[in-house]
Parts: C-alpha cells; structure tokens; sequence
C-alpha cells in the first residue's frame, strides 16, 4: 500500500525522468555552454562590439566623415577626449567615436560574410567529395591541395589590385580563398558519417544522393560547422585588419579598424594615443570574444575533446 510519503518519492522519481527524457544533446551542450565563464564573458564583449557597431553611430556627436578644419593638423592640442569629441579626433579633424563605429561594423561585416561564404562553399565542397569517394574525392581533394600551397595573402592582394579596392570585392576574395581548410575538416567528418547504419540504409531503400548529403550528412556536420566558423572569423577579421593596414583595404571615406590602428601607429609619435588605443581596444574584443566563444562551444558541443 502506498503511503503519502511513498507517493510523493514516487512522483519526484516520475517527474526527473520526465526530464531526463526531455533534454536533447543540443540542451546539454547550451547548459555546458552557459557554465563556460569564459565563453559567457567572450559573449558579453561580443555584444558591447555588436551594440557599438549598430548604434555608435547614430549618437555620435558628427558623422564619421565631417571634418573639423580647426582640429586638422593640430590633433595633440585640440583632438583630445572630451565631452565634444569622445573619443578625441584624428589629424584629419574627424570624429573618432563615429569612425570606430564604423570602423568596428565593417571588420564584423567582412568577418561574418567571409566566414558565410567560405563555410558555405566549403562545407558543400567538402561533403561531396568524402561522400563520393574514389577518383572523384582524390581529384577534389588534390584541387584542394592545390589551392592551400598557393601563398593566400599574395593572392588576395592581386584580386583586390586587379578587381578594385571595394569591399564587395573583398567580401567575396576572402571568402572565395578561405574554404579548402573547412572543405577537409568536412570531408573528415563525412567519411565518418558516410559508415553509419542510418547512411547505408538510405541506401539500401534508394534515396538519392543529393538527398542523402542534404538530409542525412549535412545536418550531423553542424557542430563542427558552427565551431570552425566561430574561430574563422577573428582570422578573416585579422585578414582584413592587415590588408586595410598597408592600405589596400577599406578606402575612404570609410574606413575598418585594420586603417584606424594604421593612422594611429602612424600619429603615435605626436602624443596622440587616443588614435590607437580605442580602435585597438576594440579590436581586441573582437579577437577574444570570438575567441572565448569558439572555444566554449567546442567544449559544449564535443566534450570529448576538452
């Protein structure tokens, strides 16, 4: 006979497993996630970079492109931080606060469709040719070869010298340069999913191909997907800071943060630090948080590798 207390153990047993069976690996791997301080924190500056970014702009005092003729050339005198000019002004006269802002929003926007068009192109790449296999996988993978020994940032340079110094173009180089390294993770993977039961029997019933990797291959190669996206983007951000640096970047009157750490190295000498420090600063931010964030999800999504 079951007594009160019996049935209240009873109904606390019955209502764990009911939770048990209502966590997925995707709810686990998001409270491993949430536990990881670090990637919490690398959240965190990733959100003040994306905040900035999208509304630095709008409460600036002045647009990124006016020009104080008062301030030009006398930036360690009159472009100080102040309650005029926030983060002080360059020595062109213009406000460095609006230009950080935009500077940090085409870094993310270069990083994040970099990264889009790379994985895109990568992960489709990748999952025909460790699906396909035989001849067809070699030849692929020997193409990919090919492309990984030619030297990457020569090659980026010539496209935007020849193409023209835009940013479609520069969204569209980098991205287009950076798929074989996702592309062979993928086929990895791939070679891997292709000897799962689910896989030969789809098969077996005739699905097609095409199916089949969209369907069955694809959607098992997300967490790997998402992790390596993560970590490729502050390496396309860096990318696009380098070329901006020896100016073939990002041409005015916008600008990237890779031409304001640039203009601020270049004034550094002139008691001007405020023109590195804050674009720097930023940078930064960008470079951990992505950071921090790649990691966590790596660590939630396969704990195995921790």
């Amino acid at each position: 006979m079951l007594t009160p207390i019996n049935m209240q153990a009873l109904a606390t047993r019955l209502a764990g497993l009911e939770e048990v069976k209502g966590r997925s690996l995707w709810a686990d791997a998001r409270r491993r996630f949430w536990r990881n301080k670090a990637a919490v924190a690398g959240l965190a500056m990733l959100a003040i970079c994306i905040a900035f970014a999208a509304f630095g702009q709008a409460i600036a005092p002045f647009s990124y492109d006016f020009i104080d003729f008062n301030i030009m050339g006398h930036a360690d005198e009159l472009g100080r931080p102040s309650l005029t000019y926030w983060f002080g002004a360059d020595d062109q006269g213009r406000d460095l606060f609006a230009r950080t802002a935009m500077g940090v929003r085409i870094s993310l926007l270069v990083g994040l469709i970099g990264t889009a068009i790379s994985v895109v192109v990568g992960t489709l790449y990748g999952a025909v040719s460790g699906y396909l296999g035989g001849r067809i996988d070699g030849f692929m993978m020997r193409l990919c070869d090919i492309m990984l020994s030619i030297p990457f940032m020569f090659v980026l340079i010539l496209m935007l010298v020849m193409f023209g110094k835009s940013l479609s173009v520069l969204y569209l180089s980098i991205g287009l340069l950076s798929w074989p390294a996702m592309a062979r993770i993928v086929r990895g993977q791939t070679l891997t999913l292709k000897a799962r039961e689910y896989i030969e029997a789809a098969q077996a019933t005739g699905v097609p191909t095409t199916r089949i990797i969209l369907r069955h291959i694809l959607p098992n190669l997300l967490g790997i997907v998402v992790i390596y996206a993560t970590l490729l983007v502050p390496d396309i951000i860096i990318t696009e800071s380098f070329i901006s640096f020896l100016g073939l970047g990002v041409q005015e009157p916008q600008t990237s943060l890779g031409t304001l750490i640039s203009d601020g190295a270049k004034a550094i000498y002139y008691d001007t630090l405020w023109q590195i420090g804050f674009p720097l600063g930023f940078f930064l931010l960008l470079m951990f948080g992505f950071y921090f964030v790649g990691d966590g999800l790596r660590d939630a999504l396969d704990p195995k590798e921790r």
